[in-house]
């Protein structure tokens, strides 16, 4: 009867032993289930947000990049043109038609329509019509001259009047029979930038 009690309460222990066995698999395959379900739609969720936060970068870089190129287009623009000073005006007198070796005078007149004195920076001559003269004697002097780009500038730094004007007076030899053009260029108000351009004609029989 002992032997059988004894028996009887080991299986007993054995049981409970089971049981929480069974029931502590249960809690851990429960936990283990839970924490796939969450990994599961975690990596939904982070593979959207990073695939957001990547659009948005590209579509703010490409916006970025289209801000950049649009000054970028108008500074090349702006080197290439420039921008007229405004109330600035000239005018070129010369012979229509100069017979060769001989003198002749070409007088640039420039006039300032603003109620305010300008800064006069300087006059340019391309070589086309150079081809066709030489020049003698400017008046008023030249601070500096030089030759680049096709083009002979002549520097200065004067002023015109307020509703004035300035005069330039070029002494000049025709050298050789011909059709010659070129753009005279002044620049006024910006020695780089600001400037008004003419196109003169020169013939030489």
């Amino acid at each position: 009867m002992r032997a059988n009690a004894v028996f009887l309460g080991r299986n007993s222990s054995t049981t409970d032993i089971g049981t929480a066995d069974s029931r502590a698999n249960r809690h851990t395959s429960r936990h283990s289930v839970l924490a796939g379900l969450c990994a599961v739609g975690t990596l939904p969720a982070m593979s959207i947000f990073l695939s957001i936060l990547m659009w948005t970068g590209i579509v703010l870089g490409g916006l970025l990049a289209l801000v950049i190129l649009y000054f970028l287009v108008g500074f090349v623009i702006m080197l290439i043109t420039g921008s007229a000073p405004k109330g600035v005006e000239f005018e070129v007198i010369c012979p229509a038609l100069i017979p060769t070796g001989d003198p002749f005078v070409m007088t640039i007149v420039v006039q300032n329509q603003l109620d305010r004195p300008r800064a006069f920076w300087s006059l340019d001559i391309e070589h086309g019509l150079l081809k066709g003269l030489v020049v003698e004697k400017l008046e008023p002097a030249t601070k500096e001259s030089s030759s680049s780009f096709g083009t002979t500038t002549h520097q200065y730094e004067l002023q015109i009047p307020a509703r004035g004007t300035l005069k330039f007076v070029l002494n000049c030899h025709a050298l050789q029979p011909g059709d010659y053009s070129g753009d005279i260029t002044l620049y006024v108000d910006n020695k780089h930038w600001k400037f008004v351009s003419k196109s003169q004609r020169l013939v030489v029989r």
